[in-house]
C-alpha cells in the first residue's frame, strides 16, 4: 500500500513539473513577443519624430551633428534653459553663461556654424534655434563621414528600454552597422525562418542596418524602416519610410536578446 501511494505521488509530480516548465516557456515566448512588438512600435514612433529624422538626413549629407533622447550617449548635450524670451538686452550675458557645447549646437541650428560667429545682434536667430531644440532631446556632435542607419536602430532600442553595453560600445556610442553584424552587445544572429517584427536586418555586408516591421514569409519578403538611406535608389523611400525588401541568401538578421528587459526609460523632465 505504501509503495502504491509513492507511485501515485510520482505520477502526480511528473505532469506538475511539465506544466511548470511549459508555463515558463509560454511566459518567455509572450515576453519575447511583447519586446518585439515594443521595438516594432517604437520604430514607427522614432520614424515619425521629425526633429530626429530631419536631422539624420542632414547628418548623412552635410552636418556633423544629430539629436538623441539618450542622455548617456557620448557627447550628448543638454538643451540650455532660462532663455531670455522677452529681454534681448541680457541675451549676450545668457549666451556667455551656457556651456561651450550648448553654444556649438545652437550656432549650428542657427546656421552660424561656430559659436564665434554669433554676436550680440543674433538674438532672434538664437531664439528661433532654442525653440527648434525641444526639451528631452540632446544634441550630439560627431566627426563628419558617418551615416545615421545605426543611430536610428540605437535610438529605437533605447526608446524600447535597452541601455548600456547592450546597445552602445565602449566609447558610449551606438553600435555601428558592422558591430551589429558581428553580434556586439545584445545582438544575436537569427535566420529568416525566425524573423519577427522588431528584428534588425543587416544589409550590404554590414554597411547598413534597419528594423523589420512586417514579415511575409510566404512571399519571401519583409518590410523595414531605417535611416542613412542615400543615393538615387532611395529617392522614393527616404529616411523613416517603409521599404519592401526581398530575402536573399546574402541577407542577415539580428535580434536583441539574451538580456533582461528593463522596460521603457523614464521620461525626461
Amino acid at each position: 500500500m505504501e509503495g502504491y501511494v509513492r507511485l501515485l505521488k510520482c505520477m502526480a509530480y511528473i505532469p506538475f513539473c511539465y506544466l511548470c516548465t511549459h508555463h515558463q516557456s509560454v511566459i518567455n515566448s509572450l515576453k519575447m513577443s511583447n519586446i518585439q512588438a515594443t521595438i516594432a512600435n517604437n520604430t514607427t514612433s522614432v520614424a515619425n519624430t521629425a526633429i530626429i529624422i530631419d536631422q539624420f538626413k542632414k547628418f548623412d549629407q552635410t552636418t556633423d551633428w544629430f539629436f538623441t533622447q539618450n542622455r548617456n550617449l557620448k557627447y550628448a548635450i543638454l538643451r540650455p534653459s532660462n532663455f531670455p524670451e522677452e529681454n534681448n538686452s541680457i541675451f549676450w550675458a545668457w549666451w556667455n553663461k551656457i556651456t561651450e557645447g550648448q553654444r556649438r549646437i545652437l550656432a549650428r541650428i542657427a546656421q552660424k556654424n561656430l559659436p564665434e560667429n554669433v554676436n550680440s545682434d543674433d538674438y532672434h536667430s538664437i531664439k528661433k534655434a532654442i525653440h527648434y531644440w525641444q526639451n528631452g532631446f540632446y544634441g550630439v556632435i560627431y566627426n563628419t563621414g558617418h551615416t545615421s542607419c545605426n543611430l536610428f536602430v540605437g535610438e529605437v532600442m533605447y526608446k524600447s528600454g535597452f541601455s548600456g553595453n547592450t546597445i552602445m560600445n565602449a566609447e558610449c556610442k551606438y553600435f555601428s552597422a558592422n558591430e551589429i553584424k558581428h553580434q556586439k552587445g545584445g545582438y544575436k544572429k537569427i535566420g529568416f525562418e525566425e524573423l519577427m517584427p522588431g528584428d534588425v536586418v543587416v544589409l550590404n555586408n554590414g554597411k547598413h542596418v534597419e528594423i523589420v516591421i512586417e514579415v511575409h514569409k510566404n512571399e519571401n519578403k519583409y518590410i523595414s524602416i531605417g535611416a542613412g538611406r542615400t543615393g538615387s535608389q532611395n529617392e522614393n523611400t527616404p529616411n523613416g519610410t517603409k521599404k519592401d525588401r526581398t530575402f536573399t541568401s546574402a541577407t542577415e538578421f539580428r535580434r536583441i536578446g539574451n538580456i533582461e528587459f528593463i522596460g521603457p526609460p523614464k521620461p525626461i523632465v
